[in-house]
Formats: structure tokens, C-alpha cells, sequence
């Protein structure tokens, strides 16, 4: 009878022991769950922000080009005037050279500014293209972090399945 009792001590030790590792055990699977999806949430949102960066670099090299176009059309009627001027008569001559003179008055302030906008839209380059590579950065260490979770998460899920499996 003393043997009994000793036995069904055990067996109720034992029963005690397993709930409890189930019970932690399912804490720590949701535990991880929780984490995949954050990591998954983050991994998101950098591509997100990669896709923007991009897109706003692409932006600023579509006005810069515009600039440099609208540049190019200002020259070629400054060379256009200038060749009207060498078959005008004196007065139209006159007339044609303050033109010049006022287009390619113009045509510097363009150069100026483009010559700002160049810098500027270089430095709003170089900081986009800074933030991509940290972003592909973050991106890649989430990435990794994921996998690192859902492997952890599936090895809590075969160890649970084999703690539900084993007989008590």
C-alpha cells in the first residue's frame, strides 16, 4: 500500500511537471508568434520606406533633367537670335543684341540656378541613397531576425508536439 500511495505520488508529480512545461511551453510559442509578426510588421514597412526613397530619387532626377532640357532651349534660341542679328539692319541689330543681351543675362541666371539645384539635388541624393543602403541594412538584419524566429518558432512547435505526444 506504501508503494502505491509512492507510485501515485510519482505519477501525480509527474503529471504536474509535464502541465507545467506545456504551460510554459505554450507561453514561449506565444511568445514567438508575437515576435514573428512585429518582425514581419518591420520588414514591411522598410520595404515601404525603400520603394519611397526610391521613388522620390527618381522624382528629383526627372526635375533635374527637366532643368537641364529647358536649359538647352534657352541656349539654342540665344544662338538663334544671335544669328538673326548678323543679317539684321543697325536698328534691328541693336534691338537683337539687348535681346541677347537680356536672354543671356537670363540664360546665366538659369545656369546659376541650375548649377544650385545640381548641388542640391546631389545632396538630397547622397542622403537618399545613404538611407537606402541603412534601410536594405535594417532590411536585411529584420529579414534574418525573421527567419531566426520562425526557425525558433518551429522547433517550440515540434517540442510541444512531442511533450503533447509522450504518454504521462
Amino acid at each position: 500500500e506504501t508503494l502505491q500511495e509512492e507510485m501515485d505520488a510519482l505519477k501525480v508529480a509527474f503529471d504536474e511537471t509535464a502541465d507545467r512545461e506545456k504551460v510554459e511551453s505554450d507561453g514561449q510559442h506565444l511568445a514567438f508568434e508575437e515576435l514573428l509578426a512585429t518582425r514581419s510588421r518591420e520588414v514591411a514597412e522598410l520595404k515601404e520606406e525603400v520603394s519611397n526613397l526610391s521613388d522620390t530619387n527618381s522624382s528629383l532626377t526627372k526635375m533635374l533633367r527637366d532643368t537641364e532640357d529647358s536649359l538647352n532651349e534657352q541656349q539654342t534660341e540665344i544662338e538663334k537670335q544671335q544669328s538673326h542679328v548678323a543679317s539684321a539692319s543697325s536698328l534691328e541689330l541693336r534691338d537683337k543684341q539687348d535681346k541677347i543681351q537680356s536672354l543671356e543675362g537670363q540664360l546665366e541666371g538659369a545656369r546659376k540656378e541650375l548649377e544650385e539645384q545640381r548641388h542640391d539635388v546631389q545632396k538630397v541624393r547622397m542622403s537618399l541613397q545613404e538611407k537606402i543602403v541603412q534601410a536594405q541594412k535594417e532590411l536585411v538584419t529584420a529579414e534574418d531576425e525573421l527567419v531566426r524566429t520562425q526557425s525558433k518558432l518551429s522547433e517550440l512547435e515540434k517540442d510541444r508536439q512531442t511533450i503533447e505526444q509522450s504518454p504521462r
